[in-house]
C-alpha cells in the first residue's frame, strides 16, 4: 500500500469531542461540520479563513444540503430539523426507543439514508467494545415527506456511505464490524438489496467515507491516524495519508473543482487550556490528481 506524503494543514481547531459529517455548500462556498456530543453545528468560509459555531442543540450524528439551501440535521433520539438561518423547523420529532443517527447521505431523489446507533452504545463514535448491546443499529430511509422506515439492521457502529459511480450501488459502513458493505440500489424506488461485504477487516476502523471522480473510495479511520483509499473495483486498500491525531472520522471534497479534501477528528476537549492540541481538529490537504464529487441534496420536509 502507497503511504502517501500530503501537506497538512489545521484550518479549524474547536477541540471537538467527536468533530463529523463534513459537507460542502455549493451555493454558500462554504464547509460545515458537526461535533457530536456536544450539538454543536460548525462552518468554515475558505474565501475569508473564518470559521464560527453557528448553531448548537442536542446531538448532531449527521447534515445533509437541502434543495433549498438550508441544512438538514439529523440527531438525538433520531430527530430530524430543518436549519436556515439561525431557525430550525421539526421534521421527525424522534424514533421510538432508538438512541441517535450517525452519518447520512442523500441520494439523487432527495432522500436521505442514516443509520442509527446501538442501544447502550457510547457517546464517542466508532468505539470499540464488547458489542453487548441490547439492541443493535438500524439503517433508515427517510422519504421527502418526512416518512422513515427501516431498510436493513444489525449494525455496531453505522457509518459512512457513498453512491457508485453508474449510480447502482450504495457504500455504507459498519466501524465496529470493521467492514464496508455495498447494496444493489434502485434510484427510481429508494429500495436496496443484496448486501455484501465491498471490505472487511476486523478492527480496522472505517469511519466516515466519500467517494473520487474514479469511484475510489477514501475511508477515515477512527484510531489509526489515517485516511485510507479503497480501490473501485477490488476494496482493496491501496493508498493512505497520515494525520497527527488518533481518531480520524470522515473526508469531504470542497471547492467548486472538489480537489481540497476536508477531514475531521475527534479526542478533543472543549474546556481544554493545551491549545496545540490537534485532536478535534478539522484539517485540509491536497491530494495529487484526485477530485471528489458533488453530493446529493436532500428533499425531506420541503
Amino acid at each position: 500500500m502507497q503511504t502517501l506524503d500530503l501537506p497538512i494543514e489545521i484550518v479549524a481547531n474547536y477541540h471537538c469531542v467527536c468533530g463529523e459529517g463534513p459537507i460542502w455548500h455549493d451555493t454558500e462556498k462554504a464547509l460545515y461540520w458537526v461535533d457530536i456530543p456536544t450539538g454543536r453545528l460548525l462552518r468554515y468560509d475558505p474565501a475569508t479563513g473564518q470559521h464560527d459555531n453557528v448553531y448548537t442543540g442536542r446531538f448532531i450524528g449527521a447534515v445533509t444540503i437541502q434543495t433549498d439551501d438550508s441544512l438538514l440535521l439529523l440527531g438525538q433520539d433520531c430527530e430530524v430539523l430543518i436549519y436556515k438561518d439561525g431557525e430550525t423547523k421539526t421534521v421527525i420529532e424522534g424514533i421510538p426507543d432508538e438512541t441517535r443517527f450517525n452519518d447520512a447521505i442523500a441520494d439523487p431523489q432527495g432522500r436521505v439514508f442514516s443509520g442509527s446507533m446501538p442501544a447502550d452504545a457510547p457517546d464517542r463514535d466508532g468505539e470499540f467494545n464488547d458489542g453487548r448491546w441490547s439492541r443493535l443499529g438500524k439503517l433508515y430511509r427517510i422519504d421527502p415527506d418526512g416518512s422513515y422506515r427501516v431498510v436493513d439492521e444489525g449494525f455496531g457502529c453505522a457509518n459512512g456511505m457513498g453512491f457508485t459511480p453508474d449510480g447502482k450501488g450504495l457504500y455504507f459502513t459498519d466501524t465496529h464490524a470493521g467492514t464496508i458493505y455495498r447494496y444493489d440500489y434502485d434510484a427510481a424506488t429508494g429500495k436496496i438489496s443484496n448486501r455484501e461485504p465491498f471490505f472487511q477487516q476486523p478492527r480496522s476502523g472505517p469511519d466516515g467515507m466519500t467517494m473520487d471522480q474514479h469511484g475510489n473510495i477514501w475511508s477515515a479511520r477512527w484510531g489509526q491516524s489515517r485516511v485510507v483509499k479503497h480501490d473501485a473495483k477490488t476494496g482493496e486498500m491501496v493508498a493512505e495519508f497520515p494525520l497527527p491525531t488518533a481518531n480520524i472520522t470522515c473526508i469531504a471534497f470542497g471547492h467548486d473543482d472538489r480537489a481540497t479534501a476536508y477531514i475531521t477528528s475527534a479526542g478533543g476537549d472543549p474546556k481544554t487550556a493545551d491549545r496545540n492540541n490537534p485532536a478535534g481538529a478539522l484539517f485540509k490537504t491536497v491530494i495529487p490528481g484526485v477530485h471528489g464529487v458533488p453530493e446529493h441534496r436532500s428533499a425531506v420536509g420541503i
